[in-house]
Order: C-alpha cells, then sequence, then structure tokens
C-alpha cells in the first residue's frame, strides 16, 4: 500500500473564534472547497491519518491541532515572504512526515499555495495535483 500524505489548502472563510480561544484547525475552515476536499482526504485515508492542512498563518497545521482565529492572505505577501513560508512548510513536511515513510504528496490546495511548495517537495516526494487544471 502507498503511504500517502494528503494536503488541504486553508480558506478565507473560516468560523470566527473570540481572542484567547482556540478551535481544532478542520473545523476553523468553513468554504465548500475546503469541506469537500477535507471529506475526500478523510475517505481515503487508512489505519494512519496522514493529512494536514496549509495554512497562510501557520504553515502546515495538523487537523486536530488547536488554532486561534487569524486573517492573513498568502497574496497580500511579498513574493521574498511567500518563498519563506513554502520553505518553512516544506521543512514542517519532512520533520512530521519524512520521504522514509510517505511517498506521495496529494495537494488540494489553490494555485498560489502549491506554487511555493512544489519544487522543493517534488525533490523528496511524488506530488500530485488534482485540482491544477
Amino acid at each position: 500500500m502507498r503511504e500517502t500524505l494528503y494536503l488541504v489548502g486553508c480558506c478565507q472563510r473560516k468560523t470566527y473564534v473570540p481572542e484567547g480561544y482556540t478551535i481544532e484547525a478542520q473545523k476553523l475552515y468553513t468554504s465548500d472547497l475546503f469541506k469537500k476536499s477535507s471529506a475526500y482526504v478523510k475517505s481515503q485515508l487508512g489505519p494512519e491519518p496522514n493529512w494536514g492542512i496549509i495554512s497562510a498563518k501557520y504553515g502546515l497545521v495538523l487537523p486536530d491541532q488547536q488554532v486561534h482565529f487569524y486573517d492573513q492572505d498568502l497574496r497580500l505577501m511579498s513574493n521574498p515572504e511567500r518563498h519563506k513560508w513554502g520553505s518553512g512548510v516544506v521543512a514542517q513536511i519532512v520533520n512530521l512526515f519524512p520521504p522514509s515513510r510517505i511517498k506521495t504528496i496529494e495537494i488540494l490546495a489553490g494555485r498560489l499555495y502549491i506554487q511555493y511548495i512544489d519544487y522543493l517537495l517534488s525533490k523528496l516526494y511524488t506530488v500530485e495535483k488534482p485540482l491544477e487544471g
């Protein structure tokens, strides 16, 4: 059985969480695309829940990780900030899901998110982008 990590892109629509409170990351994002993507991912999972959320603020977030509400948008970052963000996301992925354990990464995210992580990830994993095109 192939070991796959699924990455779902965050979204602008979020559940409001009062300052000082947290929520599970998978419950924060409320867009239809996020809900459908995460439902698809959950239907693909075996005994190991290998999936995460790509967040403009947090980088890689695990679905049950507690996060604060935020309003940060990758589109508003400069190109150097996006490259730094992408390198950080890839470092988080490699740390939590090393290539010795994960062979394929399937990314369900927008083009901008993919653009800043694809090149580095492709050096270590097989990368699939089903939403592309």
